[in-house]
């Protein structure tokens, strides 16, 4: 008896015919000791018996023997594994046998050595072998391997379990902390699940993949928006950047964006739009955690630079700038430098560096068509771009505020050594302006058929119109209001009000029942004395644009033909202020203007009055309007 025949007949189970059946097989490939057998020499084997027998009760029972014979003269060499197995009580006897077998072969002496290439292998050797229930199999093998987890994290209580980059897959299944390990468990595509961070792509686009996914993990959301939001999205970008060999995410141009669109069409149904936000969340994620602030970026969050509120009014939150459409370096790199000159150096509101923002990337597209760089462009392009720009706006006073813009960024470029001269000569292309008054005063029918509908309106928004019509407040103002604005002497009502436009703070009377409806809220709501009592869906200030189309949406659902204007309401309480005799003064104190000729902008005198006051005046002082008669001689007379 032969090495092999002595390893065969120590098995228990195995008859004289089956070990002759494994014996002739296994020297026919020269193996003399089940210790060589590995899962090829199985997968063989199994092909072997399905060739030698037509019956299928006969392959079966033929095909597991190699398979017993193997996991019982390993077994010695994995009691530690074994006893893991036995101990998990999840598993049905059928099925353990199989897995030990498996692992055994793989060398795999703990289930915490399991790994998402030990999965692939046991799915492909089960399909090898004509397992008529792979996944099932499979989720065995997934069932022990979240077992070992559970117990790791029960045996670590308090440490954070997170995964760690590694150029290698990552299979989510198998993530080291046993919550989220089991929220992966029932998801159906376990390809989704899988980053294989050891494909040829950019070390950095890798790392940037790997940082997004685990903050992508740690977000407090549900499953769906985990999947939907983060996960399938982002390892479709990432599949996509390594294709086109994209090395960093943040500086993705307009033309990247627009191919990662194409690469899902037709291929992700109506979900294209959903999975395009994966780009604006993961550069807003680098860009906000990155330890320095990253300027070659393309696009740059304000949240970043934790601007003071003098730098950023609350309630116009402007979120971003984005530099995804100059393809020119130096134009791209002049315009970054000068925004940045902006928020950094002057420090100015970012209302005004939005306002520069859109001007001088008007200018750069035109240079971008044009093949030309700014610090280059002749006086022949300037004047052609000027013209066309007035012919567009047709307005004398944004025509010139875009001169001066444009004529500030070629100033800068001179500063900077990039130009000698600026190339065009401002005063040449400013136009004169006409001032025309802004009528805005809302009728007293107009403004009784709003308040009557406000009943219908959501409490937040109908407390910020009712702000707006009894105050006359700036809407900003009115989005900014905090908690511990209200107050009461006990014989008068005031409301403290926040004025970003010329930075300072006010105390104005309000009307009692405002203030009590106002407390009301305020209690009712929890709101604290430094909260903003009327917050958007992210906990900001109200933004006031939202505020504006949002009100005008359900005035227009509620049958109202009204186009809702809250800066009109200043010019209803200007107005009213001065008819009932408040002198300018007192007026422009009140609105927050600095000088008294802005507030009289805000005064429609509506003809009525200017009626009612011209018979006021001449009821009370008679005159006589009729010539005293006098002959023609005497008149000459007089003139001589």
């Amino acid at each position: 008896m032969n090495n092999l025949e002595r390893e065969l007949s120590s098995i228990k189970g195995l008859q004289k015919k089956d070990i002759q059946a494994v014996t002739a097989f296994l020297v026919e490939r020269e193996l003399s000791t089940l210790g060589h057998v590995d899962l090829k020499t199985l997968t063989d084997y199994y092909s072997y018996v399905v060739k030698a027998f037509f019956q299928k009760a006969k392959q079966n029972h033929y095909g597991a023997l190699l398979e017993i014979a193997v996991r019982e003269y390993l077994r010695t060499l994995f009691d530690e594994l074994i006893i893991e197995i036995d101990f998990c009580g999840k598993v049905t006897r059928e099925k353990g046998n199989k897995v030990k077998t498996f692992l055994m072969l793989q060398g795999i002496s703990s289930l915490n050595e399991i790994t998402y290439d030990s999965r692939q292998k046991y799915e492909a050797y089960l399909r090898a072998t004509d397992c008529c229930k792979v996944q099932e199999y499979v989720k065995t093998l997934d069932q022990l391997k979240l077992h070992a987890i559970q117990k790791n994290n029960e045996s670590n209580p308090g440490r954070v379990f997170q995964i760690s980059y590694e150029p290698q897959v990552i299979y989510l299944g198998y993530h080291p902390d046993y919550q989220t390990a089991m929220d992966f468990y029932y998801v159906r595509d376990k390809f989704e699940l899988v980053f294989d961070f050891s494909i040829e792509a950019p070390e950095k686009l890798k790392r940037q993949i790997f940082s997004m996914l685990v903050y992508s993990l740690e977000r407090p959301i549900n499953r769906k928006n985990r999947r939907e939001l983060y996960l399938v999205p982002l390892k479709k970008l990432y599949l996509y950047c390594a294709e086109c060999d994209i090395e960093d995410i943040e500086q993705m141009q307009e033309r990247e964006i627009a191919g990662f669109r194409r690469s899902m069409d037709g291929k992700v149904g109506t979900k294209t739009d959903i999975y395009m936000q994966i780009v604006n969340t993961t550069r807003k994620h680098l860009f906000m955690t990155a330890e320095d602030i990253h300027w070659d970026a393309h696009v740059w969050y304000m949240d970043r630079f934790r601007l003071k509120e003098n730098q950023m009014n609350p309630a116009n939150h402007v979120e971003c700038l984005r530099f995804l459409k100059i393809y020119d370096e130096d134009n791209l790199a002049d315009f970054k430098n000068y925004m940045k000159y902006l928020i950094g150096v002057r420090k100015i509101g970012m209302t005004s560096v939005q306002a520069r923002y859109y001007c001088i990337l008007q200018f750069l597209l035109y240079c971008e068509e044009k093949g030309v760089s700014a610090d280059k462009i002749g006086s022949v392009h300037i004047e052609q771009y000027l013209k066309m720009l007035y012919d567009r706006e047709n307005n004398q006073g944004t025509f010139n505020q875009a001169v001066k813009i444009l004529y500030a960024f070629f100033e800068y470029l001179v500063i900077k050594g990039k130009l000698q001269v600026v190339p065009f000569r401002r005063e040449f292309f400013e136009m004169r302006t006409i001032h025309k008054h802004h009528f805005g005063y809302v009728d007293e029918t107009t403004q009784n058929k709003f308040l009557r509908k406000l009943g219908k309106f959501p409490e937040d928004l109908r407390l910020m119109c009712i702000h707006v019509w009894a105050t006359g407040i700036r809407c900003n103002e009115v989005c900014t209001i905090k908690g511990g604005a209200y107050e009461y002497d006990g014989e008068d009502a005031w409301m403290t009000v926040k004025q970003f436009k010329t930075g300072s703070v006010k105390t104005i009377p309000i009307p009692y029942n405002l203030y009590k409806l106002m407390k009301e809220y305020i209690s009712r709501n929890a709101i604290g004395p430094e909260e903003y009592v009327f917050k958007s869906r992210k906990g900001r200030a109200y933004d006031a644009s939202t505020f504006r189309i949002q009100v005008q949406r359900l005035c227009r659902e509620n049958g109202m033909d009204y186009i809702f204007r809250p800066h009109d309401y200043r010019h209803v309480v200007a107005t009213d202020l001065y008819t009932e005799g408040v002198p300018l003064d007192q007026i422009a104190d009140y609105m927050g203007h600095r000088k008294r000729d802005i507030t009289g902008n805000y005064i429609d005198i509506a003809q009525e009055h200017i009626d009612k006051e011209n018979r006021k005046y001449f009821a009370d002082n008679s005159w006589d309007l009729e010539m005293p008669t006098r002959d023609a001689k005497m008149i000459r007379e007089e003139n001589r």
